[in-house]
């Protein structure tokens, strides 16, 4: 028997169930077979070597094979999070109880901001620095809702703001950040519905071109966790260790 805490359940009913669990395996996997390549030897006499599972990327890293190019790196940047991410959903199974209330349109409202990611393209230390110091400033102690975000998504379930605008002389550029809900299931077994959320943080503009570059590290993932209806979700590692 399944519990929700909230009314209106069966808006979301396709994200909390065997299905949807499945379906969402079956495209983890569906990405890893799709693999890639990665470049391996000196850089004047080595080759591309194609990869098409778990195992084989593991193997080609191992020989010290690497990303060269901008799109290679974009790609392999989420491989071995999404082979993780494969091993640990063995234990995803349906919940019973859910305090998540997916059907409202400020549903991302009472997230804590901590699961803002630090933003795509950087590529020196400095940067990094710099904008580690943004973001804590910006999410620290705070919830989504704190933020006054204004979603310009009108699909349930997905949430699209800007963060910040900069004026450049191409024209404006924007932080944007994107999440969107891809699962409501039980991952640690305790029979109460973690949340699973995929998104990204990258600059975006009209009038000016970024450079594939901004896209490398920008995507992330996200699973929350609540106890209880009026709880704070709480962020967990993921993919959750195998207890």
């Amino acid at each position: 028997m399944f519990i929700s805490s909230v009314s209106g359940a069966s808006v979301f009913e396709k994200l909390h169930s065997d299905t949807a669990i499945s379906d969402y395996k079956k495209n983890l996997l569906s990405k890893v077979q799709s693999g890639g390549t990665l470049y391996c030897g000196d850089r004047e006499n080595g080759k591309h070597i194609e990869f098409k599972s778990c195992q084989s990327y593991v193997s080609l890293i191992k020989q010290g094979c690497f990303s060269q190019s901008k799109s290679e790196m974009i790609f392999n940047s989420s491989y071995p999070e999404i082979c993780s991410e494969i091993k640990a959903l063995k234990n995803a199974s349906v919940s019973k109880i859910n305090y998540f209330d997916l059907n409202s349109s400020d549903w991302w409202e009472p997230i804590p901001a901590e699961v803002i990611p630090m933003p795509g393209g950087l590529y020196t230390d400095s940067s990094w620095e710099h904008a580690e110091l943004q973001r804590n400033k910006l999410v620290t102690g705070k919830l989504l809702r704190d933020l006054k975000l204004v979603n310009d998504s009108k699909e349930l379930g997905v949430l699209n703001a800007t963060l910040s605008k900069v004026n450049d002389e191409c024209g404006e550029i924007d932080d944007t950040f994107i999440i969107s809900v891809k699962l409501l299931a039980d991952f640690d077994r305790d029979g109460i519905a973690e949340l699973l959320l995929k998104g990204s943080r990258l600059n975006t503009s009209v009038g000016c071109s970024l450079g594939s570059g901004n896209r490398i590290g920008a995507e992330f993932t996200v699973l929350l966790k609540k106890i209880s209806h009026n709880e704070t979700p709480i962020i967990l590692p993921y993919p959750l260790v195998e207890k």
